[in-house]
C-alpha cells in the first residue's frame, strides 16, 4: 500500500473514533446515537468496498520491456554516457530512440 491508500484508512479511522466517542456524549438518545455510529460505519465499509472492487487497494502491475529492446539497452547507456558523461540522461535518449 501507498500513501493515498494509507491516508484514506487513517481518515476513515478518524472518522469512526470520533463517530464511536460521540456516542458517549450524552446530547441525544442513546439509540439514536448509536444508530448513526452504525450507519456511519456501515458507509465507511460500504465505500471502502467500493475502492477495494474498483482497485484501489491493489498493487500495480508495470509491463516488463519488450526482449527486443533489452538487446540496445547497454549500447544506449554506453553511448550516452560517452557523450554526455556518468549522469547522462539515458531515459530521455531512450525516449527519443522509442520516438
Amino acid at each position: 500500500m501507498n500513501w493515498p491508500q494509507i491516508t484514506w484508512i487513517v481518515c476513515m479511522s478518524l472518522k469512526l473514533a470520533f463517530e464511536a466517542f460521540r456516542v458517549f456524549i450524552r446530547t441525544e438518545r442513546l439509540s439514536v446515537r448509536a444508530g448513526t455510529f452504525l450507519v456511519h460505519m456501515a458507509w465507511v465499509f460500504f465505500v471502502a468496498m467500493l475502492l477495494w472492487c474498483g482497485g484501489f487497494f491493489s498493487q500495480a502491475c508495470a509491463a516488463q520491456p519488450p526482449q527486443a529492446a533489452l538487446q540496445y539497452r547497454d549500447d544506449v547507456i554506453r553511448n550516452a554516457r560517452l557523450e554526455w558523461g556518468l549522469s547522462a540522461p539515458v531515459a530521455d535518449f531512450a525516449a527519443q530512440l522509442h520516438q
